[in-house]
């Protein structure tokens, strides 16, 4: 049938005690632990009700695996707490759809969407010619996947265990906030200004 699923990724390390930072990076309310699953049930998955996740907590960064559309429009990756580099991953292969956005320090440094109704390889914001196309999406699709993790896509054991989360109904609250949290926001804020300011050279 061919490999098909959505992907967040981001070379920070979380762990299943730090979660919920992780939620909050991602806007999104309190995550509750369900069960761990196998890697090779979490890159399959299929949610019909669009508020769980399985996340694959790995050594040299995170994997978050994800199937709604309605929760794409909940991520906001260029505006979140992910520092370092950072990504969205959609795979379609029976459709032969591929989109690739990578952030570094909040730039986006690649998007490749490759679909049946569209064709865009921007890197840098420059975007290729038609003439210029990328002649595997999928090869640059696990190349830049494994790049952000720290290790090949396929060389994660499928029995790798992740951790399945619902999305509950409670939101974060000042008491939530820890002093780490607010050492890597004041970094994101001082990293947007420069961002901010870039806009403005030239």
């Amino acid at each position: 049938m061919g490999i098909r699923f959505a992907a967040i990724a981001t070379n920070k390390s979380f762990t299943p005690e730090t979660v919920n930072e992780l939620a909050m990076s991602l806007e999104l309310n309190k995550l509750e632990f369900i069960k761990k699953v196998p890697f090779e049930k979490s890159s399959r998955i299929n949610f019909r009700n669009g508020k769980k996740l399985d996340i694959c907590f790995l050594e040299k960064g995170t994997l978050i695996f994800y199937s709604a559309p309605s929760l794409e429009k909940k991520f906001n990756l260029p505006t979140s707490s992910f520092l370092g580099k950072s990504g969205k991953f959609l795979i379609d292969e029976v459709s032969m759809s591929f989109v690739i956005d990578v952030f570094e320090n909040l730039y986006e440094v690649l998007y490749h969407s490759d679909t049946p109704d569209e064709y865009i390889h921007k890197i840098d914001n420059t975007r290729r010619k038609d003439n210029e196309q990328i002649e595997d999406s999928t090869e640059l699709f696990f190349l830049e996947l494994s790049k952000i993790i720290g290790k090949s896509f396929f060389s994660i054991e499928n029995d790798f265990e992740c951790y399945r989360y619902s999305i509950s109904e409670e939101g974060f609250t000042s008491k939530d906030i820890t002093l780490p949290m607010i050492v890597r926001k004041h970094a994101l804020h001082s990293e947007l200004k420069k961002v901010n300011s870039s806009l403005f050279l030239d």
